[in-house]
């Protein structure tokens, strides 16, 4: 499994990056996250990423979080969570 980044856009207030994850050459989820350079309190395991959507390839939402999580990950999001916080939380 791995990620692929389709746009970065750096504001002032965060990194925002929209990306793929593609396993065995087939795009099975996309995300957007928003990261800031230091953990928080209001990160994910009080880390750098506070805005998290990951959706598969049939429009299903696996995970949603602003703050706190409002869609807990499924089942099939947990590896593809796994991923995204190892690259980038």
């Amino acid at each position: 499994m791995k990620i692929l980044v389709t746009n970065s856009i750096n504001p002032q207030f965060g990194n925002v990056i929209d990306g793929v994850i593609i396993k065995n050459n087939v795009e099975i989820a996309k995300f957007t996250i928003k990261k800031f350079d230091e953990g928080s309190k209001y990160g994910i395991n009080d880390g750098k990423i506070s805005k998290l959507f990951i959706q598969d390839s049939n429009k299903n939402i696996l995970a949603c979080y602003d703050r706190g999580w409002d869609i807990k990950p499924h089942a099939e999001a947990k590896e593809i969570l796994e991923k995204i916080l190892e690259a980038y939380n």
